[in-house]
């Protein structure tokens, strides 16, 4: 919520808003989310807002694809509808993806030096069919270098093909990253043994 002047109802602020809808729509971070408007917001849109406090939240259609859309956003003051407003904005979402360094053949084991992630922007496939990582999974296909890994593509390998990536008192490193935030122990000791 924020209260807007009809001075500051501007792009920023309009894209910050977008950007968080997308984000829970899409579950993903809002530094995932790159949008700008094609257009500067109107003064009448500015001027039926401004002096009130509102919630703005942009109005998806029920199957939102990113690129160039039309949409109309909405201002709310305690929950009721104040007033909305149209918006052509350019939208893409970037997503963490593997791909093959080396050509891949079915039923081999994928390691970190046959596969790297890459960032890219979402087209073409929903976000649920991209695996992010595939690191010691296994290729149901043949996959070619640079070719972009889906989930399909990938089954998980029998335990006793897995090779144990870490034994017991081996020293690891752990790094956990959240949202801005990253936590690194440096010294930690392994229990038992694993794979990934």
């Amino acid at each position: 919520r924020v209260r807007l002047e009809p001075e500051t109802l501007d792009d920023q602020v309009v894209l910050a808003a977008l950007r968080r809808a997308l984000a829970a729509h899409f579950h993903v971070a809002e530094e995932d989310i790159y949008a700008q408007l094609r257009q500067p917001i109107g003064e009448e849109a500015a001027r039926e807002i401004g002096g009130r406090t509102v919630t703005l939240e942009p109005l998806l259609p029920q199957t939102f694809r990113p690129g160039q859309v039309q949409l109309n956003m909405a201002a709310r003051e305690a929950g009721n509808l104040v007033a909305t407003f149209p918006v052509v904005v350019d939208v893409r979402i970037y997503v963490n993806v593997a791909k093959p360094v080396v050509p891949v053949g079915r039923g081999e084991v994928l390691t970190d030096q046959t596969v790297q992630q890459s960032r890219i922007p979402l087209s073409g496939y929903l976000l649920d069919q991209y695996a992010p990582r595939a690191q010691g999974i296994v290729a149901r296909r043949g996959l070619s270098i640079g070719e972009i890994i889906k989930r399909n593509d990938l089954q998980e390998p029998p335990q006793e093909r897995v090779p144990y990536a870490v034994n017991p008192r081996d020293k690891v490193r752990i790094v956990a990253r959240k949202a801005g935030l990253t936590v690194v122990l440096d010294a930690a000791e392994v229990l038992e043994r694993g794979r990934l």
